[in-house]
């Protein structure tokens, strides 16, 4: 599957894929928001909830890995240099 035949489909359908086909890799918060990140195929999706309201605000894709920072500076490489 491609993003951009991803992108065609409706919500469901894609929520649908995603929770088939996706791989799970992180989540974060923005706002008022919980944002799920995805990787189907070659692309992320990442879909974004209400938190209080628990309801799919939006579902985005994306390829661009600049677009994956949030969820980079969350990672420490300390351990790997304790002794």
């Amino acid at each position: 599957m491609t993003s951009s035949y991803f992108d065609q489909l409706n919500e469901a359908t894609q929520t649908d894929v995603i929770w088939e086909k996706g791989v799970y890799l992180d989540r974060r918060k923005e706002g008022y928001h919980n944002v799920l990140l995805f990787q189907l195929d070659d692309f992320y999706t990442e879909i974004f909830y209400h938190t209080h309201f628990n309801v799919i605000i939006k579902i985005s894709s994306f390829s661009d890995t600049d677009l994956l920072a949030p969820y980079l500076v969350k990672i420490t490489l300390h351990s790997l240099f304790e002794n």
